[in-house]
Formats: structure tokens, C-alpha cells, sequence
């Protein structure tokens, strides 16, 4: 299930939540921009904001939250003649990158494995459960092993052409699997990016 919270004016937030729930994104809600700053990260996998509601809080609503929760996925709304149906459109293809399994049947290091096809992540014998962002950065990761590539490249990658992400999401998932994976799985490049192997 993908949980995505729709910030807009309560007519328009309404449409849409009903045609995303009519899409199969069933846990889409309509929720004020207040009670949004309240959340916590992995409450929802995407926020749908409109900026014409970013003023409601006396403060940009964008930048705060950015700054609180930067693992969360926003997509700004173009405009009120933006249609529902652009909108779903977006919201598809914005999973599209991390439901994309990679070619071959897995990947692996010496201490981790990925199962493309099971979609299952291994340390040793032991399964670990990631998420799909989470395994889509460990597979992108172990398929260029030895190379280091960029946030920007691994933004592309993982993320698709969101332009609303910024390069910082991927520090915070690569924190994620290295605490899922061990610290020591995914290397820092000072200055250029990650590496595996």
C-alpha cells in the first residue's frame, strides 16, 4: 500500500484523494497543512502539496518541511488548471523507478544478497526487510559495485526526475541500510558520493 497525504484547498484535495483511491493508492488522504508538520517521516511515502496553501501556516510551508522531514517525497501541484488525471499520472510515475526490479536475478556482496525477483534482502543467512526506496538504493548500489556514483546519479536512479527531491534524501536512505545492512556496507566517497565494494 502507498500512503500519500494530499495538501490543497478542500474541494481540490477531495477530488484528488478520490481519484487516487479509485487508482488503487488506497491510503491516500486529504490532510491540513498543520496537522502535516505534526507527522512523522514514515507516515506517509508521498505528499501531494499545492503551494497556493503554503501560506496558511504564516511561515513556507515547503522549506519546513524539507528541513523536518526530509525523507518525505513531495510533489508540487503546477497549477488549479493542472488536471486529477495529470495528477495520478505524476503520482504513477513517481513510484515507477523504485517498483522497477533490476535486471538479472539478484545481486550480492560477500555479507549482503538481494533477491530481485522475491524482492528479499539478505545479511548472511539472515533476511532483512527493506522497503522499496530501500531496495531499490541497495540494488543501484550493488549493480555499479566498485563505482561511486554521485547523490545526483543515484537521485536519477532511485528517485526518477522529481525535481521537488532534493540530493540530501539520499544521505538519510543510505543511513537507513546502513543500519539495516551494516555501517560498514555502503562507503562514502568524500565529495564525489557512495560506493559498494
Amino acid at each position: 500500500m502507498r500512503a500519500i497525504a494530499v495538501v490543497a484547498q478542500d474541494a481540490r484535495a477531495d477530488t484528488i484523494v478520490h481519484a487516487l483511491r479509485s487508482a488503487g493508492f488506497e491510503d491516500s488522504v486529504a490532510s491540513d497543512a498543520r496537522s502535516l508538520t505534526a507527522r512523522r517521516n514514515g507516515d506517509f511515502d508521498l505528499l501531494v502539496l499545492d503551494p497556493a496553501v503554503t501560506g496558511t501556516l504564516g511561515a513556507p510551508l515547503l522549506d519546513q518541511l524539507r528541513d523536518e522531514q526530509p525523507a518525505l517525497p513531495i510533489i508540487l501541484l503546477a497549477s488549479d488548471d493542472e488536471t486529477t488525471r495529470e495528477v495520478v499520472a505524476r503520482v504513477r510515475e513517481h513510484f515507477t523507478p523504485a517498483d522497477h526490479s533490476p535486471d538479472g536475478d539478484g545481486v550480492a556482496t560477500a555479507e549482503v544478497r538481494l533477491d530481485a525477483q522475491g524482492r528479499r534482502a539478505y545479511v548472511g543467512e539472515r533476511e532483512v526487510t527493506l522497503s522499496p526506496r530501500e531496495f531499490a538504493l541497495a540494488s543501484t548500489l550493488l549493480r555499479h559495485r566498485g563505482q561511486t556514483l554521485s547523490r545526483e546519479q543515484l537521485l536519477e536512479h532511485v528517485w526518477g526526475s522529481d525535481a521537488g527531491l532534493r540530493s540530501n534524501i539520499v544521505d538519510v536512505y543510505v543511513g537507513y541500510l546502513r543500519r539495516k545492512l551494516g555501517s560498514d556496507v555502503v562507503t562514502t566517497v568524500r565529495g564525489l558520493g557512495y560506493r559498494v565494494g
